[in-house]
């Protein structure tokens, strides 16, 4: 399994469609959790997930990360894509 944050725009969803055509299983997450569950809906294969997480926020980044390590054990892989813009 791999976990993209970010996954919904971008470089993000591009890495997350091409990672589900090599048979990867997702956990797609962005701010916007119904976009995230949107795009998992629509990658191609099976076992993905979409969740809403704030990565600013460390409660929630460990909320995602203890339910991950719940329901799909090992994290093979983990691409950071989500961005904060704090002014």
């Amino acid at each position: 399994a791999a976990v993209l944050t970010g996954a919904c725009g971008g470089i993000g969803r591009g890495v997350a469609e091409r990672l589900a055509e090599d048979g990867w299983r997702l956990v797609v997450t962005d701010l916007d959790g119904a976009k995230a569950e949107a795009l998992a809906a629509e990658l191609p294969g099976e076992g993905h997930r979409g969740l809403g997480c704030d990565v600013a926020s460390e409660t929630s980044v460990t909320q995602l990360f203890d339910m991950i390590s719940k329901d799909y054990g090992i994290v093979d892989g983990l691409v950071t894509a989500a961005g904060i813009l704090r002014l």
